[in-house]
């Protein structure tokens, strides 16, 4: 078995990025893919904690990312580890075509079980 001294991607950065592309659109897929309607991205992105964070290195990242969770877990009422799993993998349906077969080549490791 192959030692991960890190990881290919920033997981963080990526769903970020996507979710500010376009907050009222994200909102909507969101809504969809959470199977609820009270998802409004917008709100959290204009609250003054989340405004004071300028950047999008991935320090920064993980402190949007924390505050959109905590955000989705009120909405959803799910746990966080859930709210960031379902996160993560609709990052991946947005911009993998095959998710299956980017499980496969680059991370057997990340998402076995």
């Amino acid at each position: 078995m192959h030692r991960i001294y890190f990881l290919p991607c920033t997981p963080e950065q990526g769903v970020v990025t996507l979710l500010e592309s376009d907050p009222l659109r994200q909102s909507q897929k969101l809504g969809r893919f959470f199977q609820t309607r009270a998802v409004r991205l917008a709100d959290v992105m204009r609250d003054r904690e989340y405004l004071s964070i300028r950047s999008n290195s991935r320090s920064d990242c993980k402190d949007k990312m924390a505050l959109l969770t905590a955000y989705l877990v009120n909405v959803l009422n799910e746990p966080e580890y859930m709210v960031r799993r379902k996160l993560y993998r609709y990052y991946i349906q947005e911009h993998y075509t095959n998710p299956e077969e980017l499980k496969k080549e680059y991370c057997p490791l990340i998402f076995k079980r």
